[in-house]
């Protein structure tokens, strides 16, 4: 299968070292408009075509999977040159600008016999994997409501998200960029969420944390992303009427939280068994780390896309989730004016 990369910035470079190691995957393009940047990339791993025009790339290396690593705002007018020269199309989030991107990419997906689809990395961290599972087989009852907490250290005084370019222009900002992980683990553990209050904080014109509430039906859902709380953490907690969990997304550790009564002898075990959950997973991410290394979210999930590409399988992510994600992401951005207005 012969694969293109269109966007030659950093995580290129997760998504090229992650090609280089799967079989029957031969790397034979990658494009950017700065061709020096195309250049770099192509001599590190030994590329043949080095590109500043798609056009020229689709004619010149005739790829069946073009992999777009450009900015979001720049999407839609590439994945629909992309599907209608033929190729399957991979590409990173945020997967539109707004839902009229996204619709309008799902609307020319539906016009060709090529797929779409999204890197939502995050679902392939195996903690949550083994979350999902669980949540699968019942093992947490009815889940009731879940959160989410992620810190940005890309917001830290003296890294402004206006020193990230095309971040900056994005309608939230350096969020934007995060938000997409953010609902879709929050999706893939409710379903589909409607957005019920979102807002910033922060001093003046500075935005450090934006907080959202959701609503899946009957159940709840909370998010915080925060550029200003210590210590740097990503968690999610799911509580159920069974059991609850805590993911750590950062360490790649899941803790049950399960009950013990209420008795003093039963909370001392529940700090002991929490404390035992946390050892064993660190012990397991060490002897990964010596052996192989700990597993990344974004191999994994491109190993995943391309099993089934070549099983004639749907992608892990459809078009459709992309824009149920967008769609998402407008209401947050929608609900925080209103506020800000309202304020």
């Amino acid at each position: 299968m012969r694969v293109a990369i269109l966007g030659c910035g950093h995580i290129s470079e997760q998504h090229v070292r992650t090609l280089k190691r799967l079989h029957a995957i031969e790397l034979v393009g990658v494009c950017d408009l700065d061709r020096n940047h195309a250049k770099s990339l192509a001599e590190r791993h030994r590329i043949p075509g080095i590109y500043d025009d798609i056009d020229a790339l689709l004619t010149g290396c005739h790829p069946d999977v073009v992999h777009i690593l450009t900015p979001p705002q720049t999407h839609r007018p590439l994945v629909i040159r992309v599907l209608e020269a033929g190729c399957n199309v991979l590409v990173e989030k945020p997967f539109a600008e707004n839902v009229q991107d996204a619709i309008e990419i799902a609307r020319a997906e539906k016009q060709q016999s090529a797929s779409v689809s999204v890197c939502h990395n995050f679902l392939y961290i195996p903690a949550i994997q083994k979350a999902l599972g669980m949540i699968r087989d019942g093992a947490l009852g009815r889940i009731v409501s879940a959160e989410v907490y992620w810190r940005v250290s890309s917001l830290e005084t003296g890294n402004r998200p206006d020193a990230h370019g095309w971040i900056e222009t994005l309608p939230g900002g350096i969020f934007h960029e995060v938000g997409p992980h953010v609902v879709y683990l929050l999706r893939a553990i409710l379903g589909d969420l409607e957005v019920a209050t979102a807002g910033y904080a922060g001093e003046g014109a500075i935005k450090d944390e934006l907080r959202v509430q959701f609503r899946s039906g009957d159940q709840l859902a909370a998010l915080t992303i925060s550029g200003i709380e210590k210590p740097i953490q990503k968690y999610i907690r799911i509580f159920g009427t069974r059991m609850s969990l805590h993911v750590d997304l950062g360490t790649n550790v899941l803790v049950r939280l399960r009950s013990w009564g209420k008795s003093i002898p039963a909370r001392a075990i529940l700090n002991f068994d929490h404390a035992a959950q946390l050892a064993t997973g660190t012990s397991v991410n060490i002897v990964r780390a010596l052996v192989g290394g700990v597993p990344r979210s974004h191999p994994r999930f491109i190993e995943a896309y391309y099993k089934n590409l070549l099983n004639g399988e749907p992608p892990p992510v459809s078009c459709e989730d992309g824009v149920a994600v967008t769609q998402v992401l407008d209401q947050i951005w929608a609900a925080t004016e209103r506020a800000g207005n309202a304020s």
